[in-house]
């Protein structure tokens, strides 16, 4: 069995509180023993009162790490879930302000939290934010009808999609007419008519289907579908690209040290960016 150490709170490292209590109660017991021996850290001792304290105070930092975790991830599209981390944090600060006691210290902590996350959460109404949630197929429009936002709101959101979809990504005419042979019979042209046209209405053919289950690979149900959404697949390629967080970048480059050594001093900044590239793309193909 691997020893269980301390874990030390670290203002510049995420959730190291929550870990650091979460930690703490995993060795109530041991670290009881412990200081309860030695006069000198036995001062130390913790009433039940004050581990009741941690308990809250645990029990509030544990949505903001579950939602760190699900937004720094680097294996799945993290943009679109970025308004339902935003609202997820927001509802469980006011659930915990609900039941908390008005004499708990802890109640203005969780309210300069929320007042945090109000204070940015208008940057997450972006353009860019609309659209990969609604290409993100977990959650499409119905997130937002699901979770009641104004209905002002839900209508700005379809009409940014089908503007963006217009202006950038629904097939021109012409372009349709290239994709078929230019001397194809009439007999032909009638026959692919109605697949051209199926590929103009891909939007409203994505919106009109319900959501697809949480667990679902939303990149690998773009690949499968992308002969049936082969425009909107483009914009979910571009969309879906973009990370909700700069984590995952951040850990591609913080192993720079290692490829820059006393013998390898001399690279020049295009080489070691492609270098890291190429680690991280033969990372990711080893993964899968």
């Amino acid at each position: 069995m691997k020893p269980l150490e301390l874990i030390p709170d670290i203002r510049t490292r995420w959730n190291s509180t929550f870990y650091m209590i979460e930690r703490a109660f995993c060795l109530r017991e041991p670290l009881y023993n412990l200081a309860a021996a030695d006069k000198e850290l036995s001062l130390y001792l913790l009433n039940s009162i004050e581990w009741n304290k941690l308990k809250k105070r645990q029990s509030l930092l544990e949505c903001f790490q579950k939602a760190t975790i699900e937004i720094s991830s680097e294996k799945s599209p993290t943009l679109g879930q970025t308004v339902p981390i935003y609202n997820y944090l927001i509802d469980n600060i006011e659930d915990f302000l609900e039941e908390a006691t008005r004499s708990d210290d802890i109640i203005n902590a969780a309210n300069n939290a929320k007042n945090k996350l109000q204070q940015y959460y208008p940057s997450s109404d972006g353009l860019v934010y609309v659209i990969a949630t609604i290409i993100d197929l977990r959650h499409k429009l119905q997130y937002y009808i699901d979770n009641e936002f104004e209905v002002g709101y839900i209508d700005t959101y379809k009409k940014q999609i089908k503007e963006l979809w217009l202006t950038e990504y629904k097939p021109k005419n012409n372009e349709n007419d290239n994709q078929n042979n230019n001397n194809q019979s009439s007999l032909a042209a009638y026959m692919f008519k109605k697949r051209k046209t199926s590929f103009t209405n891909e939007l409203e053919a994505y919106l009109s289907e319900p959501p697809e289950n949480f667990n679902m690979d939303v990149l690998a149900f773009w690949k499968v579908h992308e002969n049936k959404f082969p425009n909107l697949f483009k914009m979910a390629r571009d969309f879906l690209a973009i990370p909700g967080t700069s984590v995952p970048v951040e850990r591609v480059f913080s192993g720079v040290m290692d490829l820059i050594t006393q013998r390898r001093c001399s690279l020049n900044p295009e080489m070691i960016r492609k270098l890291m590239y190429l680690k991280a793309w033969l990372k990711y193909k080893n993964t899968n």
